[in-house]
């Protein structure tokens, strides 16, 4: 068992009122469920959700990746041609055509110069910690959502599930469609910045992976900030899985700047109905909610391991 588990477990069993779904501390002064951004460690230890990071893929996705010498990895190595420094000193030329599709070319190309619009507004070398504009917070996060919606795009291409007319996938922004819908409470949302979804043929958008982006003042290169955005990746997981029945192994992806990951948990049927209907939930059967490690999109091994991971997990939403 995990040592975050048996902590959580632990502290659960001490103070089992602390974490009770109706404790006074989870709710707003309307009497609502706190939703969105408000959610807290409480509503984490609440509903009995722990986070484990840095999880091997292999313990993270319950399918294979896919081998680099298959055709659609083929397709990709131009995800991860460019070197560090190309990247720096935006070295474009070295993305040269080596026999894919030119509207793959193009697409790959796009992806790599919206990581460079995201490294220009941070571009000491060795640390990515000094400003040289003064764009703001928002301006920043911009930037990181337009990498996340070129590269989701981009690989939603690679594997051929986006398609000019419905039935297809497509990645879609927060001011595309509603957010998921907030668990228990009957007001607000979660206010994901992105998703994939499927389109059926009547139109209908259904979510199947949660999308985040971040600035670099929330990535994973500053904890503190970084730990305060884990609740809001809780709630999307929990909320998607509480609202589509049919879905139980809920997966997101979080860009946060040049830094990229993947998160899963597997919901039992047992726990979304406790979690529907009970104030308290069994500390002894917690769900485990895992994180990759962090890929740096601007190391080149990284990109690959990313792609990889990346085309497994389409391969397999697309599938069940």
């Amino acid at each position: 068992m995990y040592p975050e588990v048996v902590t959580a477990i632990e502290a659960w069993q001490q103070t089992p009122d602390l974490h009770r779904l109706d404790h006074p501390r989870l709710f707003d002064d309307n009497g609502h469920l706190k939703s969105g951004s408000r959610w807290t460690q409480q509503h984490v230890d609440a509903f009995r959700i722990v986070t484990v990071q840095n999880v091997p893929l292999d313990d993270l996705f319950a399918f294979s990746l896919p081998a680099l010498d298959e055709p659609v990895m083929q397709q990709c190595q131009l995800f991860w041609r460019l070197t560090r420094d190309d990247l720096y000193h935006q070295n474009a030329d070295a993305l040269s055509n080596i026999g894919i599709p030119m509207t793959m070319f193009i697409r790959i190309g796009a992806c790599m110069e919206a990581l460079m619009g995201v490294i220009d507004r941070r571009r000491s070398h060795d640390s990515d910690l000094s400003h040289t504009s003064n764009e703001n917070e928002d301006e920043t996060e911009s930037a990181t959502n337009s990498l996340a919606r070129t590269i989701c795009r981009t690989f939603l291409h690679l594997t051929n599930l986006h398609h000019k007319r419905p039935p297809s996938w497509d990645y879609v922004a927060r001011h595309e469609y509603m957010p998921i819908r907030i668990l228990r409470s009957s007001e607000g949302s979660v206010k994901n910045d992105g998703a994939i979804v499927y389109i059926s043929e009547q139109r209908k958008k259904t979510v199947h992976i949660w999308v985040e982006a971040k600035p670099y003042e929330y990535s994973p290169e500053r904890p503190l900030r970084y730990e305060s955005t884990i609740p809001q990746k809780v709630a999307e997981s929990l909320s998607l899985a509480q609202n589509q029945p049919t879905v139980r192994d809920v997966f997101g992806i979080e860009f946060s700047h040049r830094y990229a990951a993947f998160w899963s948990v597997h919901f039992t049927d047992d726990y979304i109905l406790q979690s529907k209907n009970n104030p308290i939930l069994d500390p002894t059967h917690p769900m485990i909610m895992k994180r990759s490690r962090v890929f740096d999109l601007v190391e080149q091994h990284d990109r690959c391991e990313f792609a990889q991971a990346f085309v497994g997990l389409l391969r397999y939403k697309s599938s069940v």
